[in-house]
């Protein structure tokens, strides 16, 4: 491989969000720019109930694969006003950006439930909700997110395992709470990316 034929893209913290309307499971993407402003590297957002029903998520989740990241978002999600889901879409992108996904620290769904559950007993959350949350207020604002988390508080059905239910609004309270009273900073992020 010749090194002169290698080049270093640099990719900025400026993101956006674009919607698209297109009737299949691509509901959007998000694009963070290139620091030269010539390019940038889309995250898809996309549509499926059918994943979201198997990992018992309601609205939305960041996930990672061999093609890289992705957000999945359910039906009910692309309900809610635009404002709100945009907060959503940005606190999944803080755990992306933040590469929370590529910890070690938890094999799989189930064991990061587990883990947040225990963090909810003990009257804290874990620090990475929060992390991704600061990421969220940057780009959208406090309001914005309280809003959403509200909405989630006040939306969650009444559930057969009381408890579990009472721990998820509990969480939201405690994130709500936080980000009234946290000053947030963005977090230096790796930018480089070597593309042949």
């Amino acid at each position: 491989m010749n090194k002169s034929m290698t080049k270093i893209i640099e990719f900025g913290e400026k993101f956006s969000i674009v919607w698209q309307n297109t009737g299949v499971s691509q509901v959007g993407e998000v694009r963070n720019y290139t620091l030269d402003g010539n390019g940038y590297r889309p995250i898809p957002i996309l549509l499926d109930d059918v994943q979201m029903n198997k990992i018992k998520m309601r609205f939305l989740v960041s996930t990672l694969n061999d093609n890289g990241p992705k957000i999945v978002v359910s039906a009910d999600f692309m309900k809610i006003p635009v404002r709100l889901r945009e907060a959503g879409i940005w606190h999944e992108v803080g755990h992306i950006v933040y590469e929370h996904l590529l910890s070690d620290e938890f094999l799989d769904q189930s064991q990061l439930k587990a883990s947040r559950q225990m963090a909810i007993k003990k009257g804290i959350v874990l620090p990475m909700e929060l992390e991704a949350d600061c990421f969220a207020i940057l780009q959208s604002g406090k309001e914005s997110i309280i809003e959403l988390l509200t909405y989630l508080m006040n939306t969650r059905s009444p559930d057969k395992k009381l408890e579990l239910n009472e721990l998820g609004k509990r969480e939201l309270e405690i994130r709500i709470t936080a980000i009234r009273t946290r000053k947030c900073t963005r977090r230096r992020t790796q930018t480089r990316v070597k593309i042949i």
